[in-house]
């Protein structure tokens, strides 16, 4: 089994848990999807990350057991969207499996079958989101971001170190895809030319279709009346509980990962 870079990664696993009060978890969230998906890929990673070093591996499973059960409970269960069924049932699955995985992971072969069976759902519901709207495919990375995360913490303990640089390849692609396809749709409406100015409304939709954030804004002779509209913080107030937020969050750390492995493995 490979030596991971154990430093490298354990600080990029301690800066998201440094950034998610401040911006991945609004209060309104945080114990919405965001929060949840927010916490169970944050306890997968450090267990990834756990896996070989000095410290409490068993607590840490038992941390990434609380959160997977905890983001089933209270996201997986509700997805909804008929295109999502086929994923959802995977996530389910591979979730109610992995209560067990302290039984698992001392099975090598039956380990691997698991990881590679959770990976190939993985793949199959990267592929399902990039045909599908953006309700369902918010309802679709909601599961992939559990699944992914899943289907690494088992390579990572079978000691596939191909298959967890695969996979991790394609949880950084798919963050990637999740960033750009689900981000909420803004866009000025309602202009109105005044004496001296205008007044306008800044809309922000989030990919469910349901989370909207409307914010004025009045601009008369020189001055701001109401506003000025900060656009970007709208954007993100949009979709603060969405599969989204969580792929802004986390794409750099995954990202920093895959380089420490490419470098590792000299690819």
């Amino acid at each position: 089994m490979r030596t991971r870079l154990l430093r490298g990664l354990a600080a990029s696993m301690l800066a998201f848990a440094v950034i998610l009060p401040s911006t991945a978890r609004p209060a309104q969230a945080a114990d919405g999807v965001a929060g949840n998906l927010l916490s169970v890929v944050g306890a997968l990673g450090r267990l990834i990350a756990g896996h070989g070093s000095s410290g409490d591996v068993e607590t840490l499973i038992a941390v990434a057991i609380g959160a997977v059960t905890e983001s089933r409970n209270e996201v997986l269960v509700y997805i909804d969207a008929v295109q999502a069924a086929e994923v959802k049932a995977a996530a389910l699955s591979a979730s109610n499996e992995f209560t067990d995985f302290e039984e698992i992971v001392d099975d090598e072969l039956g380990l691997e079958l698991w990881a590679r069976d959770v990976g190939r759902a993985a793949t199959l519901g990267k592929e399902r989101m990039a045909i599908v709207d953006r309700p369902a495919a918010e309802q679709i990375a909601q599961a992939l971001h559990q699944l992914y995360q899943l289907a690494r913490v088992g390579a990572e303990y079978a000691g596939l170190d191909n298959y967890f640089l695969n996979l991790t390849r394609e949880y950084v692609a798919v963050l990637r895809d999740m960033v750009t396809k689900l981000e909420p749709d803004c866009r000025w409406i309602n202009t109105q030319s005044m004496p001296g100015g205008y007044q306008r409304t800044y809309r922000c939709v989030a990919a469910n279709g349901v989370d909207v954030v409307l914010k004025d804004e009045q601009y008369l002779y020189g001055n701001y009346y109401i506003g000025p509209v900060d656009t970007a913080a709208t954007k993100i107030e949009a979709g603060q509980d969405s599969a989204w937020i969580v792929a802004k969050e986390y794409l750099p750390i995954v990202e920093q990962e895959l380089r420490e492995l490419e470098e590792e493995q000299g690819t």
